[in-house]
C-alpha cells in the first residue's frame, strides 16, 4: 500500500524548515501586490510578481525539501563535496535574498504574501543554518545560533 513517513525523525530545525517550505508553496498563490479603488481591485500572486518572487520562493522551497528528504532518510542530496546541510543553507539564503530584492525594488501596493514570503524563506534559511551547525558543518560562527559553545 502507501509508504509510511516517520516524522519523529525530524529535529526542531527540520520541522521549522518543513513547515516554512509548505507555507512557501501555499504562499505562491496568495496576493503579493494589489490595490482597490472604489469597489474595483486587483492583485498579483507570487507567480505574477516576477522572477524575484517565484524564483526566490522556489530556491527556498528546494532548500527546505533537501533538509527534510535527508532527515527522513528518503534521499541524501549533495552537490559534489558539498553536503546537503550546506546546500540547503545556500539555497535558502539565495531565496530570501531574491525575495528581499523583490521587496526593495517594488514597495508600492505590497500585500501580505510578500511579507509571508520573506518570513518563511528566512525561516528555512535559519533552520538550515542551525541544522548545519548542529551537524558539524564548517560555517561562519553566529553567537546564539545552532548550538554554539
Amino acid at each position: 500500500m502507501g509508504a509510511h513517513v516517520d516524522l519523529s525523525k525530524l529535529n526542531q530545525n527540520q520541522k521549522i524548515a518543513g513547515g516554512a517550505t509548505a507555507l512557501l508553496v501555499i504562499n505562491l498563490f496568495l496576493p503579493w501586490y494589489g490595490f482597490s479603488i472604489g469597489g474595483f481591485g486587483a492583485s498579483i500572486n507570487g507567480f505574477g510578481a516576477g522572477f524575484l518572487a517565484w524564483g526566490g520562493s522556489f530556491l527556498a522551497i528546494a532548500g527546505g525539501v533537501i533538509m527534510v528528504l535527508k532527515a527522513l532518510e528518503i534521499q541524501d542530496v549533495a552537490a559534489g563535496d558539498m553536503p546537503a546541510e550546506k546546500l540547503a543553507l545556500i539555497l535558502g539564503a539565495s531565496g530570501v535574498a531574491l525575495i528581499l530584492i523583490r521587496f526593495l525594488t517594488e514597495t508600492s501596493f505590497v500585500k501580505f504574501g510578500l511579507i509571508i514570503g520573506i518570513l518563511a524563506s528566512a525561516a528555512v534559511t535559519y533552520a538550515a543554518f542551525a541544522n548545519a551547525k548542529a551537524a558539524g558543518i564548517e560555517l561562519p560562527d553566529i553567537p546564539g545560533v545552532g548550538g554554539d559553545k
